[in-house]
């Protein structure tokens, strides 16, 4: 058990996130991540936000968050929103990816939370599970940053 948990391994013990939105509207959400490892993470990864409806993808990075500050043993809560720009309306899966900016086009250096189930190994992000339906447009002015159309890494050779 002791090589599994040598360095950071982080997991993500909750997600908090609606089920529907509107084209323009901020979108809310709250997760909650664990690093069960015996080291923080060095690295300077970004945290992206990522709807994916088959082959398009739209991602806006989190603001403000730096998982180097996620120690061994702590719950590290994120309250974040992003604002949904220019997204056709349909039905998009939740994804987040951990992406070290220097290496984002590659897949296979994006990080991988360790929880059952959510991993895309092949893709480099991680699958929360969850669906949101996105309908008209309903126009409000915020801070969030832009859910923007975004291209995924190459695949991993996973």
């Amino acid at each position: 058990d002791v090589h599994r948990k040598l360095g950071y391994r982080l997991s993500i013990d909750q997600a908090i996130l609606p089920k529907t939105s509107h084209v323009d509207d901020k979108l809310c959400f709250i997760l909650d991540f664990s690093n069960h490892g015996y080291a923080a993470v060095s690295k300077d990864l970004k945290l992206y936000f990522i709807l994916n409806s088959g082959s398009h993808y739209y991602a806006g990075e989190i603001p403000d968050v730096d998982v180097r500050t996620w120690l061994p043993g702590d719950i590290n809560a994120v309250y974040a929103g992003v604002r949904l720009r220019n997204i056709p309306e349909g039905t998009y899966k939740v994804l987040l990816g951990l992406i070290d900016p220097l290496k984002g086009s590659h897949a296979d250096y994006n990080v991988l939370l360790a929880t059952h189930n959510v991993p895309m190994h092949a893709e480099g992000l991680n699958d929360l599970g969850h669906t949101i339906t996105i309908s008209g447009t309903q126009s409000q002015s915020t801070s969030c940053p832009d859910v923007t159309s975004w291209r995924p890494p190459s695949r991993g050779h996973y």
